[in-house]
């Protein structure tokens, strides 16, 4: 009696391990099939929606735009994830049906050089700027030009001065 008792305790520890395992499988089917989990469904709509521009507002990609055209284009992409097409042959599906000008372009590498040169330029403008100023500023120190506070004061303000002078010391 003790052994069968021992028997379907054992069956019961399996069964709780297995069902998690069992109850994945049919996801696992449909991995293995081509078909996508929702996570990844998501995913993949997430990114195709960021590599489009929508139809329906103008320089905004499928994910910015709050149209309910751009919500059903993203609809039809979550379903050919779904079905799992890759990425790229998604995007090029949705460019196909709704034309070539939604199709996001990297500009070349070449337009930013023109940029660069400018910041570049305006960088070294800044530092001779500032060499010229600082160079400027010791000349004026060395010749001696600088008006000090005290010869411009008259008796009376030095009077006053160093009557101050003598409270703060007290």
């Amino acid at each position: 009696m003790v052994y069968t008792k021992l028997h379907h305790w054992r069956r019961f520890v399996a069964a709780a391990f297995l069902l998690p395992l069992l109850a994945a499988s049919p996801a696992l089917a449909q991995e293995s099939h081509g078909q996508r989990g929702a996570g990844e469904v998501s995913k993949v709509t997430q990114e195709v929606s960021k590599e489009i521009y929508s139809p329906f507002c103008p320089g905004k990609t499928l994910a910015m735009c709050p149209s309910g055209g751009a919500s059903d284009v993203r609809q039809e992409i979550q379903i050919l994830a779904k079905e799992g097409l890759e990425k790229q042959d998604i995007k090029e599906a949705i460019i196909d049906k709704y034309g070539e000008e939604f199709r996001m372009v990297e500009p070349p590498a070449e337009d930013n050089y023109a940029l660069l040169s400018v910041l570049a330029g305006a960088l070294v403008v800044c530092l001779a700027a500032i060499w010229f100023f600082a160079a400027r500023r010791r000349q004026e120190g060395a010749a001696g030009d600088e008006v000090t506070a005290d010869d411009q004061m008259t008796s009376e303000d030095r009077a006053y001065l160093e009557e101050l002078r003598g409270e703060y010391m007290d």
